[in-house]
């Protein structure tokens, strides 16, 4: 598959109640710069998802509707949850400022 393909594989494969977040989640709002291979997702935290290769799965219990917006044909997270929840989830807190700052 191509890397436009994966994340609506990814989101069929998280299921409804899921969608892109971080990294994926901004790049679906046209965020650049951040490159990465492995496409976010999130999902509500009673929810399980079975691994994929290539999907790195986040589980959210303050995941609700008002935080999945569409673009592109793709569920995914406000750009502003996404931002915030890449540099949260990022080991390095200096590349989670650079994160966003960027993203600002």
């Amino acid at each position: 598959m191509t890397h436009g393909q994966l994340p609506h594989a990814a989101l069929l494969h998280v299921g409804r109640k899921g969608c892109l977040a971080a990294r994926s989640g901004l790049e679906a709002h046209g965020f650049a710069g951040f490159a990465d291979e492995r496409i976010h997702v999130v999902h509500p935290r009673a929810t399980t998802v079975p691994p994929m290769p290539g999907l790195v799965v986040h589980e959210s219990r303050r995941l609700v509707s008002s935080h999945i917006v569409h673009r592109r044909g793709l569920a995914t997270t406000t750009a502003a949850r996404s931002a915030v929840d890449m540099a949260a989830w990022q080991r390095h807190p200096r590349f989670a400022c650079t994160v966003l700052a960027a993203a600002v």
